[in-house]
């Protein structure tokens, strides 16, 4: 959703029926964040993201994550091209 920030704002929410412990909780967010670091300077400013993470999560490496991420980010047309830190496009 668009919203009125300058920079993208991405937000975690994790239910306890889906998982049940905190150090579940907490892995999946940890997964979840590193994911959206990785694409985050990709994202269009002023869009506001709620990720609900679900329990298969937990079997995914950070990597798979982050591919999964850009995978459901581009199918929304969300996700912007791909820019290097010194703001360059590789090629």
């Amino acid at each position: 959703r668009q919203g009125d920030n300058r920079e993208p704002k991405v937000g975690i929410a994790l239910s306890k029926s889906n998982f049940k412990k905190a150090t579940e909780r907490n892995r999946a967010r940890r997964l979840i964040s590193t994911g959206f670091e990785a694409l985050y300077n990709r994202l269009p400013a002023g869009i506001n993201i709620v990720a609900m993470p679900r329990s298969g999560v937990l079997e995914l490496t950070s990597i798979e994550v982050t591919k999964v991420l850009e995978e459901l980010l581009q199918k929304g047309k969300i996700l912007g091209e791909q820019v290097r830190a010194d703001g360059t496009k590789p090629e």
